[in-house]
């Protein structure tokens, strides 16, 4: 497998979109609704919350933006990242890309956390 490099002004525009969709959609929630946890404004599933903060521990200077997988959520309709790019500004790609979901083969198996970046090697 190879290292897919993303830009960061894709990105960043990416992570705009859904902002901008996810805010129209805000006055929707009811009381009633579980609570959404978010990083950087971003619905997330809760696990990713206490990863990016021990990400932050370490660079407190890194940013988290949308990726490609989410968790779709019937109860409240927001769904939710699965994964995210984490990056810096000024920079032009992604330092590495981190989820928690199921990355078995053929599904049906426990969700787990990954992290996916150039400097990793699974040789």
């Amino acid at each position: 497998m190879s290292f897919d490099h993303t830009r960061v002004d894709h990105i960043e525009k990416k992570t705009k979109q859904l902002l901008t969709r996810l805010a129209d959609s805000v006055s929707t929630v009811n009381d009633g609704d579980p609570p959404m946890h978010t990083v950087d404004s971003i619905p997330v599933v809760p696990e990713l919350v206490q990863f990016c903060a021990e990400i932050r521990k370490v660079n407190r200077h890194v940013k988290f933006g949308v990726a490609n997988r989410i968790e779709h959520s019937w109860g409240n309709g927001f769904n939710k990242m699965q994964e995210l790019y984490v990056f810096m500004d000024g920079h032009a790609y992604a330092m590495m890309k981190i989820g928690y979901a199921d990355y078995s083969v053929k599904g049906g198996g426990d969700n787990k956390y990954m992290v996916y970046a150039r400097m990793i090697k699974n040789e």
